[in-house]
């Protein structure tokens, strides 16, 4: 029986507007993802129109990276070691029954 691997991470977020209503906001949101990721993220468009949140199909209204090989593995490592066990996640997550 052969063991699991993994072969990519997939990290994506929305940004809650359309890109062409808040460029700051948004553009903070992608350099943010490629401060947390290593690499730049692409844009992702709405798959069809909204007319109650004013969206267009095409518009882009998310970034989503994708991680393999070495970047792939150092980020795995950083969120393991750094985030889902840092001292206050751990005390929050201990049963006191």
């Amino acid at each position: 029986m052969a063991t699991p691997k993994i072969k990519k991470i997939v990290l994506n977020t929305g940004t809650g507007t359309p890109m062409k209503k808040d460029k700051n906001k948004n553009d903070a949101i992608a350099d943010r993802m490629a401060k947390i990721t290593g690499q730049k993220g692409a844009l992702r468009g709405a798959k069809q129109s909204i007319s109650s949140f004013k969206i267009r199909q095409g518009d882009p209204i998310g970034v989503v990276v994708t991680l393999r090989g070495k970047r792939m593995y150092a980020f795995l490592e950083k969120l393991i070691n750094v985030a889902l066990l840092a001292p206050k996640t751990f005390e929050a997550s201990t049963d006191p029954g």
